[in-house]
């Protein structure tokens, strides 16, 4: 058997492997090593055979797992990805990227919900699959065959390969398959994983070109959803925590105080923004489920500068030869993508509606609170195990190592994705980034092999998501779902409820809107993308009541479809606009929940 490597320090050089007599380059933080399954004794079935094989660390067992974890994800999630259909959230996606289809730009030509990036990606899908609501499950199909392989790569780093493969299959199992819609949290789940595998290649190549890709996954991150700043904030603690962990193998000891003293404001302004975002509706729930981690990793970097010894000028030249490839990533996409704003003289227009659209988004959101803190018992264990690990003397940089570290600081702050809005299904666009953190501090610390024990509490959770999470949608259905058909109209192919009336619904409109021109409000943006027909204002999800009421006098609108049962509370029709419809448009039919107004 392979001797397992013990008490290794971080010197960023290659460790010698007696068990393969080969050299390779490891992370700065320790190499985990994996006894080989009865190395010396010959197999003696082809079962025992194949188990040998996947549990080495060659490359010909991580290239058989990868593809076994790639058919299977891709088989499982490929033949679903048609259903799990919520109209507000396929409407919305599909008509912002018919408008930039057709030559619009968001946030200047029509109110974008989100930063606009995703748009133009949803635009070039419909541009290459065709004008209808599957091309936006392809895309994000795509997307989600290429984020295995990362998924896989980070696991890889901390344990053997057919461990690795059921890590990966069980991210994946509690996160896109659930809800297989091709929301912007999804692609910055995507975004934030592509960004971590760059910087653990970072931690072994010590190349900055890493750090420049890594940047580049936050800056496209913020351009599908503002939320991406998440992924840049736990990029920067890390980067700190990582000159720091750099700063003390040096073992010099200078006067440092004023770049400590530079750490403690960037890391206390840090909390108080969050602490401010917060602030509204900071309860005993969004402490612990939003504050508390960003809290604890600040405070693990505030401790470790007990034993930083470099002196100032030193340290701030590490630091920044870290943190400006990384910002210069993220700063290439964000420029290119405002440059055609700035070409028709809205770059203003393009921030200030960001900023417009992201705070009615989050007041729109806030309907749901977290957990009751009284759940917290049920994790205690976990979080005093975690503890325990963070103040063990040897945790910086050596047992659990600044590998370890990068995926905790990064599960922290993009845990913050789930507010204000903390249902089940936004848990499952941050759940992955959790489990490898968690998969990588247990794999590491161990130090005796568990790995049958935690195979079969992966194999566990794997299971209830394959068997009930998933087909059953508890993550992402509040209620039970009825009988589901395609939904049969040039721009459907989606597996959906009530698929009769959405269909008459639609040809019902297009042969009313004799002009090509309706209202339909609020929170029904799918009426838009199904019948084709153009709104009468610039937001697609229910624009204010004045804009409304100007166009329908100013305009030869002849129907109006009125949403009865939106999910929001503030989307509900005004009565001023109700009246103003009602006055205007005297015949009416209801079909299900809208209640559609025309006239001749």
């Amino acid at each position: 058997m392979s001797k397992q490597i013990e008490d290794n320090k971080i010197q960023g050089h290659q460790i010698k492997d007696q068990s393969q007599c080969t050299q390779r380059q490891t992370l700065l933080s320790v190499e985990v090593k994996v006894e080989e399954a009865d190395s010396d004794k010959p197999a003696k079935t082809a079962w025992e055979a194949m188990l040998a094989v996947l549990s080495s660390n060659d490359s010909r067992a991580r290239i058989l797992v990868l593809c076994l974890v790639m058919v299977i994800a891709g088989t499982y999630v490929g033949v679903r990805v048609n259903q799990s259909w919520i109209a507000v959230d396929d409407g919305i996606l599909a008509q912002s990227a018919v408008r930039v289809l057709q030559g619009q730009l968001p946030h200047s030509d029509f109110v974008e919900i989100y930063t606009g990036g995703l748009s133009f990606i949803h635009a070039a899908a419909f541009r290459v699959f065709g004008v209808n609501l599957l091309s936006l499950r392809i895309c994000v199909f795509l997307f989600f065959l290429t984020w295995v392989p990362a998924l896989y790569y980070i696991a890889l780093r901390f344990t053997p390969p057919v461990t690795a493969g059921m890590v990966a299959l069980l991210a994946i199992a509690w996160s896109f398959p659930n809800y297989e819609a091709a929301m912007p949290s999804w692609y910055n789940l995507f975004f934030a994983t592509f960004g971590a595998a760059a910087l653990l290649r970072y931690l072994e190549v010590r190349s900055r070109r890493w750090l420049f890709i890594a940047g580049l996954c936050g800056g496209i991150s913020i351009l599908i959803k503002v939320i991406g700043f998440y992924y840049i904030a736990g990029v920067l603690l890390f980067l700190a925590f990582l000159e720091q962990s750099d700063n003390e193998q040096r073992g010099t000891e200078k006067n440092s105080w004023g770049y400590r003293a530079f750490s403690a404001g960037a890391l206390l302004a840090f909390l108080g923004t969050l602490i401010y975002m917060l602030h509204g509706r900071l309860a005993a729930g969004e402490f612990y489920h939003f504050l508390l981690p960003s809290l604890a990793v600040v405070g693990m970097i505030l401790l470790g500068e007990r034993k930083a010894g470099a002196g100032t000028g030193e340290r701030f030249a590490a630091l920044l030869r870290l943190v400006i490839p990384f910002i210069c990533g993220a700063v290439v996409p964000i420029v290119l993508f405002v440059i055609p704003y700035a070409r028709a003289g809205s770059a203003g227009g393009f921030f200030s509606g960001v900023s417009s659209s992201t705070i009615a988004h989050a007041i729109d959101l806030a309907v749901a609170r977290p957990a009751s803190p009284k759940y917290i018992v049920a994790v205690l264990p976990l979080m005093a195990f975690l503890a325990a690990g963070m103040c063990w003397k040897q945790f910086q940089g050596r047992m659990v190592g600044v590998a370890v570290a990068l995926l905790a600081v990064l599960a922290a702050t993009c845990t913050l994705v789930q507010y204000p809005f903390p249902v089940p299904i936004y848990l499952c666009y941050a759940l992955p980034l959790t489990l490898l953190a968690l998969v990588a501090i247990v794999t590491t610390v161990r130090k005796q092999h568990g790995t049958y024990v935690l195979a079969s509490l992966a194999g566990l959770y794997l299971a209830f998501a394959v068997v009930n999470l998933i087909p059953l949608h508890l993550a992402e259905y509040s209620h039970a779902f009825g009988p589901r058909d395609v939904l049969r109209v040039p721009r459907g192919g989606l597996l959906i409820e009530d698929e009769p009336y959405f269909e008459d619904l639609t040809i019902f409109l297009q042969q009313h809107a004799s002009n090509g021109l309706m209202y339909a409000g609020n929170d029904c943006p799918e009426l838009y993308f199904l019948t084709g027909l153009k709104n009468i204002t610039r937001d697609d999800n229910g624009a204010p009541a004045e804009e409304v009421l100007k166009a329908l006098q100013s305009t030869d609108v002849k129907v109006v479809v009125i949403f009865e049962s939106p999910y929001f509370p503030s989307a509900q029709t005004g009565p001023e606009v109700r009246a103003e419809v009602i006055r205007r448009f005297p015949q009416s039919r209801m079909f299900g929940i809208f209640h559609v107004y025309w006239r001749e």
